[in-house]
């Protein structure tokens, strides 16, 4: 493997932007509910620690295809999470932090399965 440059510099960012605890629900598909609409399944929660930045303009124009509407955040995390996979059936992963629910709508970068930067969507409370 490289030089992962993330790892070197998360303490100096931590020191400024603190790492956020949080769980991450890996989506696992979906689901038929009673009434016959899809619902979406997890995995059980893991423990993750976030480090939550603003969007840039760059990840704004990579974004231009998610019909997504809402707040909008950018998430750095330790290893490897997706939004909607189509061809394996999978929705996006859900991050929880500081008591609220994000959908993982868009990876922005990722490196080797390492870490990855991630557009979350912010999810009504239920």
């Amino acid at each position: 493997m490289g030089l992962n440059l993330h790892r070197i510099v998360s303490g100096a960012i931590g020191a400024v932007n603190p790492h956020i605890p949080g769980t991450v629900r890996v989506s696992t598909g979906y689901g038929i509910g009673a009434d016959g609409t899809q619902q979406p399944t997890y995995a059980d929660p893991v423990d993750v620690t976030i480090q939550r930045q603003e969007l840039t303009q760059r990840d704004l124009r990579q974004m231009a295809d998610v019909n997504l509407q809402g707040v909008w955040t950018a998430a750095y995390v330790s290893g490897n999470y997706y939004g909607q996979v189509r061809d394996d059936g999978r929705g996006g992963d859900l991050f929880e932090f500081q008591g609220e629910t994000w959908l993982l709508a868009k990876v922005l970068e990722s490196w080797n399965g390492e870490w990855c930067k991630v557009a979350l969507c912010q999810q009504l409370s239920t």
